[in-house]
């Protein structure tokens, strides 16, 4: 997975004749909704038999909120053990991996306010302050959490594209 991080690659040329035969699957099928339905099929079979039970625990743990190094010491790994099978099973470290889920979890609870307090939610979510909340928002989203809007109650993830 770190070896295509951040990077466009070809289907094929990561998962060989298994990428054509989504390629094709895909092409097969009309509406959008269909196309991320059976995407999301083939990855969950696809990456589903290789995944290590330590990693789906650290995992689950650091989408909780768990701090790495607790997740480090409850496995029993050394944290450069963690970070290299980690990484290679998701294509992030987890650090980024928990970054990204707690700017989700605050997207969450903005979405479920008529208006947030940033303050509030830095402290409510791990944050050192304000902000480290905005610039962990930034830094993840592309724009400052006051520009924020969710798009609808069940996508709290989508962030508008903004041109340059």
């Amino acid at each position: 997975m770190t070896e295509v991080s951040n990077q466009f690659v070809q289907v094929q040329d990561v998962w060989r004749s298994d990428g054509t035969l989504l390629r094709e699957r895909l092409l097969d099928v009309r509406t959008p909704e269909a196309r991320f339905s059976v995407f999301e099929q083939v990855l969950v079979d696809h990456l589903s038999p290789r995944s290590d039970p330590a990693i789906q625990y650290a995992m689950t743990a650091l989408r909780a909120g768990l701090p790495v190094a607790e997740v480090v010491r409850r496995l029993g790994f050394s944290p450069r053990t963690l970070e290299r099978r980690f990484s290679s099973q998701v294509g992030l470290g987890p650090k980024q991996f928990a970054r990204v889920h707690r700017l989700q979890r605050v997207l969450g609870a903005v979405r479920r306010s008529s208006k947030p307090e940033w303050c509030a939610l830095a402290a409510e979510h791990g944050y050192t302050d304000q902000a480290h909340l905005i610039h962990d928002f930034q830094d993840l989203a592309g724009i400052r959490p006051s520009e924020y809007k969710p798009h609808s109650p069940e996508r709290n993830n989508h962030v508008p594209i903004v041109a340059w």
